[in-house]
């Protein structure tokens, strides 16, 4: 095998190490339904704010001809907002993706909310963190402030409506 073609193949085979044991995001999507939650007075803000960053989502991902991953209801995954007292998963850590979607109140705010708010829909939805060597994408591990276009195609791809480019981006192959 010729240096080129093995030292593209260890890349490929880096940048998916582990790919099987990593997290594959919600079962339930591309319907799962998203319960906001946070204290008074701030629930009302937050369910809109919920809502708007779901359509960035569901809006990016029609463009690929995907349907609506999230809808908004009761008894759903629930999108809190957590106060910083309440916080318990480290001074690092802004945003955390289970069954659930955790963020930090006193650390995040405007631009940086929205970031992280998409960043950790994009866990649910089954996108691990994304190399910054690639370019621009709300799924690295400090986001940026919109979804690029790997984002979405990386979803999509995940989602199963949309191509898996496997010759340009490592983060955009399907696990």
């Amino acid at each position: 095998m010729h240096r080129r073609r093995m030292r593209a193949l260890i890349v490929v085979v880096a940048a998916c190490a582990g790919c099987a044991d990593t997290w594959t995001g919600w079962e339930d999507v591309p319907t799962a339904t998203l319960t906001p939650q946070a204290a008074a007075p701030l629930e009302s803000e937050w369910s809109a704010f919920v809502v708007d960053q779901a359509a960035v989502w569901s809006t990016a991902l029609a463009a690929s001809g995907c349907m609506s991953p999230f809808t908004i209801g009761d008894g759903g995954h629930i999108i809190a907002l957590v106060p910083a007292a309440d916080w318990s998963y480290g001074d690092d850590v802004a945003g955390m993706t289970t069954d659930r979607i955790e963020v930090r109140e006193a650390k995040t705010g405007g631009v940086r909310r929205s970031a992280m708010l998409l960043h950790e829909l994009g866990h649910a939805l089954g996108l691990d963190h994304a190399d910054p060597s690639f370019g621009a994408s709300v799924m690295i591990a400090k986001p940026g402030s919109e979804l690029a276009a790997r984002d979405v195609a990386a979803a999509a791809c995940r989602l199963g409506c949309g191509p898996c480019d496997r010759n340009t981006d490592p983060y955009s192959l399907a696990p």
